[in-house]
């Protein structure tokens, strides 16, 4: 039976979830008010308010727009929202965890560096990965009316963005409708391929370049976006791949693979770059990683050592700058925010338990006054209430820690979020899972 005071807690707490949800909708919905509909052959889209449309999922959002749309303001609503409807979740028995953290100590030494394989071995390998690669021509082009017919097609996926963007249905976007809605004339008279061609907003668009090579698809044509350079450092690297579906999904299981396969190299990291030890770890690493990538039938060797070259960058930063971070903050956070412990002593305890040995240093600076260390703290637990329960408070976190503190984004970053905006715009089917 609940208590009166549970029962206000759990009222109040479908009330605050409400407010947080339209506060989270009120910022969503004024985003996308600069989206205007274009106008279509019979009229019937625009009625959708700009003050009050009809709002896509957290996931269609993510899938289509730029990096910059998502600005941390809406991150932050979203995860208070996030909050209340784990805690009516847990009101209803529900618990969904994901148990994916930032951490997972490695000890140096301590865990099994795989096999050694022979150079002999390794050269086998870059052949056969070698032999992968088709070559692409790139001589034979588009002639005037196929490109104009190509870009009818290409503006008519980038109004069906601009729908689902405004909350319409996938299964009512289907091709034939769209043309009967936005015929060439339409298009044409209001140029609605120029107008929504690199809007800001989108977080992809179809290359002219590409677009004029007669033997690719409109999945090879799509390019993501850049903006400012803050999204991927290396996207013309990746344009240059040509990869398609295929070869992409298959890149994103040969990431997991030596993402999984390869953490043993965690512990060598501290030792330094210049040392011999880790350049040769690293070798052995590397033979490992072009061993992985054989399995995979459409991974070629420039794709499978340049995404060797991503895992090593990213795997340094990640351990050097935010690995365990979101486990630090978990225990500041319980100590902080139900303890009522103020924050330098809640690192000094979290400290003492000498249970996370990688971010010792920053407590340390903390605690000496050379680092500051509160401000992300801050940052990274907005809206995460004491009522959270701990798995979900450090998702949350993590999750947090990820958006507003990663660097600039990897290939299987890359890959991951064309084949979804793929999926949404109908270039190629969904994966069955």
């Amino acid at each position: 039976m609940l208590t009166p005071q549970k029962r206000r807690r759990r009222t109040n707490s479908g009330a605050d979830g409400g407010a947080s949800l339209a506060r989270y909708q009120s910022l969503v919905a004024s985003r996308l008010a600069g989206l205007q509909l274009p106008l279509s052959a019979d009229g019937g889209d625009e009625p959708c308010s700009v003050d009050r449309p009809d709002l896509p999922s957290a996931e269609t959002l993510e899938a289509l727009t730029s990096r910059s749309f998502l600005d941390d303001e809406m991150r932050d609503a979203l995860v208070e929202f996030k909050v209340h409807k784990c805690l009516s979740d847990q009101t209803h028995g529900r618990r969904q965890d994901s148990g994916e953290f930032l951490s997972a100590d490695v000890a140096m030494h301590s865990v099994d560096t795989g096999d050694d394989i022979p150079d002999e071995q390794f050269v086998r390998d870059c052949e056969k990965l070698l032999s992968r690669r088709t070559p692409v021509d790139d001589y034979a082009k588009l002639d005037g009316q196929q490109l104009k017919e190509l870009d009818l097609s290409h503006a008519r996926f980038r109004i069906k963005a601009l729908l689902l963007l405004k909350g319409k249905a996938i299964d009512k976007l289907d091709d034939a409708a769209l043309e009967h809605k936005y015929p060439p004339e339409l298009i044409v008279e209001n140029s609605y391929f120029l107008g929504y061609c690199n809007h800001n907003a989108f977080g992809w668009f179809f290359d002219w370049d590409l677009s004029q090579l007669a033997s690719l698809t409109d999945y090879q044509r799509l390019v993501l976006t850049n903006y400012c350079g803050d999204e991927y450092q290396d996207r013309n690297l990746y344009r240059s791949y040509y990869n398609n579906p295929e070869t992409d999904r298959d890149y994103l299981l040969y990431w997991k693979t030596i993402t999984e396969k390869l953490k043993w190299i965690e512990g060598y990291i501290y030792r330094g770059r210049t040392s011999v030890e880790w350049e040769k770890m690293k070798m052995k690493a590397r033979h490992q990683a072009i061993r992985a990538a054989t399995d995979f039938d459409h991974i070629h060797r420039d794709l499978a050592g340049d995404g060797f070259v991503e895992f090593i960058w990213s795997t340094f930063y990640n351990v050097l700058e935010l690995k365990d971070l979101d486990g630090v903050f978990i225990e500041i956070w319980k100590l902080v925010i139900r303890n009522q412990v103020c924050f330098r002593e809640a690192v000094k305890k979290v400290y003492d338990m000498k249970k996370f040995p990688s971010r010792e240093q920053c407590m340390k600076d903390e605690l000496d006054g050379k680092f500051r260390m509160e401000k992300k703290f801050r940052l990274c637990t907005v809206g995460i209430t004491e009522q959270v329960p701990d798995y979900r408070a450090r998702e949350l976190i993590a999750q947090q820690i990820k958006n507003k503190y990663s660097r600039l984004r990897t290939y299987e970053q890359y890959a991951e979020k064309k084949l979804k905006i793929a999926e949404y715009l109908g270039l190629i089917g969904k994966t069955t899972t």
